[in-house]
């Protein structure tokens, strides 16, 4: 279900937030936006040179036919990764990462800068992923494949960051804006040419322990980034040079080498040809 803006022709864009529950927006006491209401697979967020921008799905994991909301038009930062209930975000930067809060939650035009973790990367084509029971380990990953595994102090929060190890990819490609799937035990990324590369790790979320890959020819120049949601059974993949943004079928899922059905979600000039590539949830939440 997409969050409404108005009811009964009311706009409640600038309704209160319900007491100090900022998870809930009410309308004269009445409920009209909890992340109870949101589906999985509503949302997929794109970060290109054009600025953050959110597809909302009519049906849930299919974006072939959606509406679209341009949140900025900043080159840099992008959303990197979106907490489960849809209060924080984190972007990656080309020198930090940035946690943001959000009065709406999944609404990133309603952000307020929290905390910000800088980082000695030099670019802004990070892959970000928070995982873990509680949501305390970060993986940060750039397009040369250096690997770093971080502590978070508190859930979901830049708050208080420490380093636990470093290392490389062990594969002859690096990672450009790379997700796991449901149990850490596969990492998709591209060549930056046109095919998507399945990473096959022996420990979860540890993507120094590569131990073969599958790749997946998309026929299509420059793909850049890649994600896998609903249960596995849809990719979606973004290319440079054509600016398409696709959608995929995978029969087996969470193998990029099943991947069938090709539909094109958008087709841009310039504006979302980029670094980041989202859907909320992602699979290993």
């Amino acid at each position: 279900m997409i969050p409404p803006t108005s009811i009964d022709g009311t706009d409640i864009t600038g309704a209160t937030i319900d007491g100090t529950d900022v998870t809930e927006i009410t309308v004269d006491g009445d409920v009209v936006f909890s992340p109870s209401l949101v589906e999985d697979g509503d949302f997929l967020y794109v970060h290109g040179e054009g600025g953050n921008f959110r597809y909302d799905a009519i049906t849930p994991f299919d974006f072939s036919n959606n509406s679209t909301t341009q949140y900025d038009n900043n080159a840099s930062p992008g959303i990197a990764t979106v907490s489960p209930n849809g209060d924080t975000f984190i972007l990656a930067g080309f020198n930090d990462l940035q946690e943001f809060s959000v009065s709406i939650p999944f609404d990133f035009s309603t952000k307020n800068l929290e905390n910000t973790f800088p980082h000695n990367f030099g670019t802004d084509q990070l892959a970000v992923t928070i995982y873990g029971p509680n949501l305390d380990n970060m993986v940060v990953i750039d397009r040369g494949g250096t690997v770093e595994q971080f502590s978070l102090g508190s859930s979901f929060s830049l708050s208080n960051v420490s380093s636990v190890s470093t290392g490389t990819i062990n594969a002859s490609y690096g990672a450009f804006d790379s997700h796991f799937n449901d149990d850490g035990t596969k990492l998709y990324g591209s060549d930056l040419n046109v095919d998507v590369i399945q990473y096959n790790l022996s420990t979860p979320f540890d993507p120094t322990t590569v131990t073969s890959t599958n790749t997946f020819n998309t026929n299509v120049d420059d793909v850049g980034t890649v994600m896998v949601g609903d249960a596995g059974e849809k990719m979606y993949v973004q290319h440079h040079s054509p600016n398409d943004l696709e959608q995929y079928d995978l029969s087996t899922p969470f193998e990029v080498t099943s991947a069938v059905n090709k539909t094109t979600i958008d087709s841009d000039p310039a504006a979302k040809q980029g670094n980041h590539l989202y859907i909320h949830p992602a699979p290993h939440y």
